[in-house]
């Protein structure tokens, strides 16, 4: 083949079908779903919580103070010194 240099394309031009279908899932699929996206949502939020805490602890330099009871009214107290 001696010719123009080049890149060539061939299009079949034939029509498609699309064939369209509804399923539905049962309802113990659609709980199941649910359940695993909630699920999702609360651990994603617990970690982003402690997270923000870490990184609010680390700017503000905030220590946990030791917990010492308060036995000198005999109920055993907790305070923080």
């Amino acid at each position: 083949m001696q010719g123009v240099a080049g890149l060539y394309f061939k299009y079949d031009m034939s029509a498609l079908r699309v064939l369209v279908r509804q399923d539905r899932d049962s309802i113990a699929q659609f709980i199941v779903r649910l359940s695993s996206i909630i699920a999702g949502i609360v651990v994603i939020s617990g970690l982003l919580s402690k997270c923000m805490h870490l990184v609010g602890d680390a700017c503000c330099k905030r220590r946990y103070e030791p917990l010492i009871l308060n036995e000198a009214n005999g109920k055993g107290s907790v305070t923080i010194s």
